[in-house]
C-alpha cells in the first residue's frame, strides 16, 4: 500500500502511487461536495495531516477497502485545521479525529469518530452493499 501526504502550495493531498482506480484523493475543504460522491457507496476518510494515528488510518482504509474489490470507492481528504474538516459537509456535525463517513448516492449513512479496526470499518460499511 502506498501513498504519501504532499503539500501543494497552502493546500495538502493524498497522492495513491500504484493503487487501485477505487481510491480516490480528495480535495482539502471544498465547499460542497464532490460530485463523484453522489454515485455508489463510499467511505470517506477525513484526516489532520499532523496527526499520526490520523495518518495511520489511511492504510486501514486501503486494506478495507482493498478487500472488497471495487465494491466500494475510497475517499481521502486531509485537513489541516478542525475548522476545515467538514466545510463540505456540515450535517455531518462532529469534532475529534479521524473521522470515518459511509456515503451512499450522495446520502450520509454511517459516521464515525476516532481510531477504527478493519473490522470495524467492514461492519459500518458491509451493511450498505
Amino acid at each position: 500500500m502506498s501513498f504519501l501526504v504532499e503539500r501543494r502550495g497552502e493546500y495538502y493531498e493524498v497522492k495513491f502511487e500504484s493503487e487501485p482506480a477505487y481510491f480516490h484523493s480528495l480535495r482539502m475543504a471544498p465547499a460542497e461536495p464532490e460530485p463523484m460522491l453522489n454515485t455508489g457507496l463510499w467511505l470517506i476518510l477525513t484526516f489532520a495531516i499532523w496527526s499520526v494515528p490520523d495518518r495511520d488510518a489511511i492504510a486501514s482504509a486501503m486494506a478495507v477497502v482493498r478487500s472488497l474489490e471495487g465494491a466500494v470507492q475510497l475517499g481521502v481528504r486531509p485537513y489541516d485545521d478542525p475548522k476545515e474538516a467538514l466545510t463540505w459537509m456540515p450535517e455531518a456535525n462532529v469534532t475529534g479525529s479521524p473521522v470515518w463517513l459511509v456515503m451512499k448516492n450522495g446520502q450520509l449513512v454511517e459516521r464515525e469518530i476516532g481510531t477504527r479496526s478493519a473490522e470495524e470499518l467492514q461492519r459500518a460499511v458491509l451493511p450498505h452493499l
